[in-house]
């Protein structure tokens, strides 16, 4: 495992602690979060990230993951639902000087608003 990889799987591992002391010490305090952010919004601190693959080139590092949790809070208009929901999600971050730098992100937000029942699944009907 490179040094880059350790600090992301850190990260993650942070968000899925809820332990926020621990993530401020691996983000660089100038970090731009150019996608979905960590966490998410629709799941305020209760989001678990499975791991599935990690994967880097020099201070880049690629993650594949699943985003489980119970939407807790409002997202993209939607009020909270309580449901719980499973999306995946493709991380890639850059990582400089032992912290987490830059992140991009892809999360399948039509799939999570499918899941908590806050958008009809028009092909179910």
């Amino acid at each position: 495992m490179t040094p880059a990889q350790r600090i992301v799987l850190a990260v993650i591992d942070a968000v899925n602690a809820g332990n926020l002391r621990r993530i401020h010490g691996l983000v660089a305090a100038d970090m731009v979060d150019h996608g979905a952010v960590l966490g998410g919004p629709a799941c305020d601190r209760g989001v678990h990230y499975e791991v599935h693959d990690v994967f880097s080139s020099g201070d880049r590092v690629a993650v594949r993951a699943t985003a489980r949790g119970i939407h807790s809070g409002d997202h993209l208009g939607f009020p909270a639902t309580g449901r719980r929901f499973a999306v995946p999600t493709m991380h890639i971050c850059r990582v400089e000087d032992g912290r987490l730098a830059e992140h991009w992100a892809i999360r399948d937000d039509l799939s999570l608003l499918r899941q908590v029942g806050a958008i009809v699944d028009l092909a179910k009907h």
